[in-house]
C-alpha cells in the first residue's frame, strides 16, 4: 500500500509541475514571443502553443524527478531513524 501512495505522490507532483510549467511557458510566450522563440530554438509560427508544450514536458520531468528525490530522502531518513532507535 505504501508503494501505491508513493506512486500517487510522484504522479501528483509531476502533473502539478507540468501544469505550472505549461502556464509559465504560455505567459513567457505571451509577454515576449521573440524571447520565447529564441529560447526554444524553433521557427514555429504558433510559439504560444509550442512554449506551452515545452513547459509542460519540462515541468513533468522536473516534478517527477524532484518528488522521487524527496521520497528517496524520506525513505533513507526513516530507515536511519528506525535503525538508530533499534540500537538504543
Amino acid at each position: 500500500m505504501k508503494a501505491v501512495i508513493g506512486f500517487l505522490y510522484v504522479l501528483g507532483a509531476a502533473l502539478f509541475s507540468a501544469l505550472l510549467g505549461s502556464i509559465f511557458g504560455v505567459v513567457l510566450a505571451l509577454i515576449s514571443p521573440e524571447f520565447a522563440s529564441e529560447c526554444l530554438f524553433t521557427g514555429a509560427t504558433k510559439i504560444v502553443r509550442y512554449a506551452a508544450a515545452t513547459g509542460l514536458l519540462a515541468g513533468l520531468l522536473i516534478g517527477a524527478g524532484v518528488m522521487c528525490f524527496c521520497m528517496l530522502v524520506t525513505a533513507i531518513s526513516t530507515r536511519w531513524a528506525k535503525k538508530k532507535s533499534k540500537d538504543d
